[in-house]
This record gives C-alpha cells, sequence and structure tokens, in this order.
C-alpha cells in the first residue's frame, strides 16, 4: 500500500526500475488510470501471494424460503428478500456500520468477514447478493475447499432489525423482508444439523492451486441458484 502511494506520478517503467530490488509479491505493474467518475470493477480472486487455501464463492439467499418462524411477528412463514433489503446490505458494507462473517457453521468458525476485506459482496439483479470469500491456509480449511468443490453446499444467512412486509404469492402469505441487518453467512454442511432456509443459496469452492476455475464457480454459483429458484417458483 505504501509502494503504491509513493509511486503513483511514476511512468510504469520508472515503477519497474525503483521496484527492482523488491520482493517478488510486491513487484507487479502499476493499475492502469481510470477517466473521472469511472466505476471501479469488481476484483474477483484478489487475496495474498500466501497463506491462502482458495476461495468460497456463492449467492446467500436468493427466491423465497421454506417457511420460517420469526420472533418479530410471531408466524412461521415463507420469507424473500425485496430489493430494498439487498441494497440495504451493500450500504451496510460500504459504511462499514456492522462487518458481515462469513463462518463454518452457525456459532462456528469465522471463515472470513468484509471487515477484513477477505469477505466481498456484488449485487446481482436476480439472484440479491453473491459473494467471494478468501480462505486462510490451514488443514480445516483446506479440508474444507475439498469437501466443498464445485458440487457446492447450501448456507444460511442471520440478520436482526427487520422490516417486514407481507404478500400473498401463489396462494400463500409471504414475508417479504424490506431491509435488515445482517450479522453473518453460515455454511450449510451435510450432517451438520443445520438447514438451509433458502434452497437456492448455493457456495461451491476453488482450491488456491486452481484459481482459474474462478469463473466457473462463480457461473455454477448462479446458475445452480437460478435453477433452484425456478423450480421452487421463487
Amino acid at each position: 500500500m505504501i509502494v503504491e502511494r509513493a509511486c503513483h506520478n511514476l511512468t510504469a517503467d520508472e515503477v519497474r526500475y525503483k521496484m527492482r530490488n523488491c520482493p517478488p509479491s510486491l513487484r507487479r505493474s502499476p493499475p492502469a488510470k481510470r477517466s473521472p467518475g469511472a466505476a471501479a470493477a469488481p476484483r474477483r480472486g484478489v487475496a495474498r501471494d500466501e497463506g491462502f487455501s482458495g476461495w468460497l464463492v456463492g449467492t446467500i439467499a436468493p427466491g423465497v424460503s421454506e417457511p420460517a418462524f420469526s420472533p418479530q411477528d410471531g408466524l412461521t412463514l415463507p420469507e424473500v428478500f425485496a430489493p430494498s433489503a439487498w441494497d440495504a446490505v451493500m450500504e451496510q458494507v460500504r459504511q462499514g456500520s456492522k462487518p458481515i462473517g462469513l463462518w463454518m457453521r452457525h456459532a462456528g468458525k469465522m471463515l472470513a468477514a468484509t471487515s477484513m476485506k477477505t469477505l466481498r459482496l456484488e449485487r446481482h439483479d436476480v439472484l440479491g447478493v453473491m459473494f467471494e470469500a478468501t480462505i486462510e491456509s490451514g488443514p480445516l480449511e483446506r479440508m474444507l475447499l475439498a469437501e466443498i468443490g464445485l458440487g457446492g453446499i447450501g448456507c444460511s444467512i442471520a440478520f436482526s432489525n427487520a422490516v417486514f412486509a407481507y404478500e400473498q404469492r401463489d396462494g400463500r402469505k409471504v414475508r417479504v423482508v424490506k431491509s435488515a441487518v445482517v450479522d453473518h453467512v453460515a455454511l450449510v454442511r451435510k450432517g451438520s444439523g443445520e438447514r438451509a432456509l433458502f434452497a437456492a443459496a448455493r457456495v461451491v469452492a476453488v482450491k488456491a492451486d486452481q484459481r482459474d476455475q474462478l469463473p466457473q464457480a462463480w457461473s455454477v454459483a448462479r446458475t445452480e441458484a437460478w435453477k433452484a429458484m425456478r423450480g421452487n417458483h421463487g
């Protein structure tokens, strides 16, 4: 970060000359200049040069859930997140008002977090929000990524301070989450005893030495979520 800031007025050749004795992890080309007002493209596959196991890519809570009990209204109803709720989640991350974590399970180990820049969210018009998490190095993490692979598993969302509305869809009453504060997203592994209420939520994994599979991981997560939503009419 300090090196990049110090060199921002130099040409590419001058930067390479000045950094010729830097460690390999710092010896990279400077970013291309963007015109004023241009939007920054999402940075996918961002990770340290070493010390990480790979990535998890997934959708959080697309479509309509199975019936879920809410202590706020005392009802057990299917839930759906409105676009305004996902917009609020993205604003939550931008403001840093409350970090969002990715956990191995509810009340389990935290694998990544927005506050650590290891969990990155992207807004999606149909699926709501997708995420990419950089997973640290460790035997448990490597085993987890190998277990998940591109076959994928489910995930579950924990949120609070929700504002609800209610709609009739296909002859049933549905709870619509208009806004909420997201605490974390938890993986739902086979045999964990936990259940993913949003059946369309999928998480896939890519190991660090298979970086070229990241685009495929994004495609698989999107496609599987979309197929599940269509099957559930969500």
